[in-house]
């Protein structure tokens, strides 16, 4: 896994790194983020920040796997080397 084949995105103190076959939107209103098809199709994960206990909660969906290090969660396509 190389960080060249992953956009990071800052959200709620975490760094975020999603697979550059996905694509993604984030909505601060509502304090997720959503990982989507390119091309809008279907989404694949969605995280939520929970103020409550200030944490990030993940939704995944089928084709995501996730990879938790340190402040950094990486989201990556099945079969797209995921560790």
């Amino acid at each position: 896994m190389t960080e060249k084949n992953y956009r990071q995105i800052a959200f709620y103190g975490k760094n975020i790194f999603i697979d550059e076959s996905f694509g993604f939107h984030v909505d601060e209103e509502a304090k997720t983020l959503l990982v989507i098809e390119k091309n809008y199709t279907d989404f694949n994960a969605v995280l939520i920040y929970q103020e409550e206990d200030q944490s990030i909660k993940i939704l995944p969906r089928w084709q995501s796997h996730f990879l938790l290090k340190g402040d950094a969660i990486y989201i990556s396509r099945e079969g797209h080397g995921n560790g």
